[in-house]
């Protein structure tokens, strides 16, 4: 699909994206795919497969490089990603993504609820004090606490 975000991750060397068909990939610094995930919550109907709903189009993406977190805009959603890279060469190429969540406020609202639409956040940014502020087409700006997932 069409590539709808880019963020770098300076310290694990790695460039994610984000694009329409809901993926995210993570790219080395030669230009090789090293981990591709789909964005998603997890779905109550997968069983105890854990599976995760289909997320539809992803916009955009941010790094918080002190948390070691992707965080991720779609439609009316915003999903959180833990990052790491290992290391150990011996233990070859393990997951570099792993779902941490869906955002939510204070009082346990994903962004969908708040502005009762599943518009595009199409925009994102992470804090070194964990905060995210969000923007979309349905014209709010919000601010999110990233220690508050589902």
């Amino acid at each position: 699909g069409w590539v709808t975000g880019l963020e770098f991750a300076a310290e694990l060397r790695i460039l994610f994206s984000c694009s329409i068909d809901g993926f995210i990939i993570a790219w080395s610094n030669k230009g090789d795919v090293v981990d591709k995930e789909r964005a998603g919550g997890k779905d109550p109907t997968a069983g105890s497969e854990g599976g995760r709903k289909q997320s539809g189009p992803l916009y955009c993406l941010s790094w918080d490089p002190r948390r070691q977190q992707l965080v991720v805009g779609a439609n009316g959603h915003i999903w959180v990603f833990s990052a790491s890279v290992s290391d150990n060469p011996d233990l070859g190429r393990d997951k570099i993504l792993h779902f941490v969540g869906t955002l939510k406020d204070d009082k346990g609202r994903p962004p969908h609820a708040l502005s009762g639409s599943d518009d595009p956040v199409r925009a994102i940014i992470s804090t070194d004090t964990g905060k995210v502020f969000s923007a979309g087409y349905d014209r709010t700006l919000r601010v999110w606490d990233t220690t508050r997932t589902e």
